[in-house]
């Protein structure tokens, strides 16, 4: 699940990861477009049921585990998507 989520985010513009180089459950997302800041972007994608840690500026983590499918996966790409385009 984590390689497909990394793929469908390498496809958001504004937005980088680097799916080549996920190896386990914990994706890393850099916004690089900067409209918003850090809190306003978790912000944004929480009211769509999107979490996300933030060990960094402008550097996100997501993580998958055995109890999110592909169904998911496609929810947390819509929300990144419509943050990205709003």
């Amino acid at each position: 699940m984590p390689a497909a989520l990394a793929e469908g985010i390498a496809g958001i513009p504004g937005l980088r990861t680097e799916p080549g180089r996920v190896q386990t459950n914990i994706l890393y997302v850099d916004l690089i477009d900067r409209r918003f800041s850090d809190d306003q972007f978790m912000s944004l994608l929480e009211k769509k049921g999107v979490r996300l840690s933030h060990p960094g500026p402008a550097r996100f983590r997501m993580l998958t585990h055995y109890g999110i499918g592909s169904a998911d996966i496609d929810v947390a790409l819509a929300a990144l998507h419509e943050v990205m385009q709003a």
